[in-house]
Order: C-alpha cells, then structure tokens, then sequence
C-alpha cells in the first residue's frame, strides 16, 4: 500500500507548463474518475468545448477522453489491487458499459484481464 501511495502521490503532481485553466480541469478529473462530460469541464473552466478540446491536447499531449480512460484504468487497478469487489462491480462503478467491455479496455492497456492483474498484485 505504501508503493500505491507513492505512485498516486507522484501522478497528483501537476505538470508546471500547465495553464491555470487546464490545471483546473485536470484537478476535476482526477476527482471524477467515472468521467465527466466534455461540456460540464468546458462549463467549469468557462470556456467552449472547442477551446478545452484544443488546449487540453496541446499541454496534456493527449486528448481529454484519453486522459480520462487513463484515470479510469488507474482506478480500476487500485480497485482491483485492494479491494474484493467483483469485476462487474468495478466495471459498473467506473462506467464501463459492460463488463466485457471493462475487461476489453482494460487488456488492451495492460496486456493482461482484469483477473490476471489481481492475481499477480
């Protein structure tokens, strides 16, 4: 558990290049892992969709959906790592929507099933 805290201490940092209205956005995400729709973080920072779509992969290198499949998986491994909830649990819990689906996504990024990972950690 000490690593874990370490990794999510480190990931909370905020790169410093970031502008106040991207690091706001971000900060949102973090804490809305779920997600959250692109409208209501262009509503929060006050600005359009079009903006927020823009400048958020110019100073993230990604884009805002990406990052927040990024934060979801996250989640997912730290659900999956502490907690013995089932795997549809956490998939329904996160948005997923399907437990296959949450497996697909979740192989995908990792190369291994959900199960595999919580086996191995």
């Amino acid at each position: 558990m000490l690593l874990d805290l370490t990794q999510r201490v480190a990931r909370e940092k905020l790169p410093g290049n970031l502008s106040p209205k991207i690091a706001q956005c971000v900060k949102f995400l973090r804490t809305h892992p779920t997600g959250v729709g692109i409208d209501e973080a262009a509503g929060l920072v006050g600005k359009s969709r079009a903006w927020l779509t823009r400048r958020f992969r110019e100073e993230m290198g990604q884009s805002l959906g990406e990052y927040q499949s990024y934060l979801r998986l996250q989640e997912a491994k730290r659900l999956l790592r502490y907690s013995d909830a089932s795997l549809s649990e956490i998939a329904a819990g996160l948005g997923f929507s399907s437990q296959a689906y949450f497996q697909s996504v979740f192989k995908k990024a990792t190369g291994m099933t959900p199960g595999e990972y919580r086996k191995q950690t």
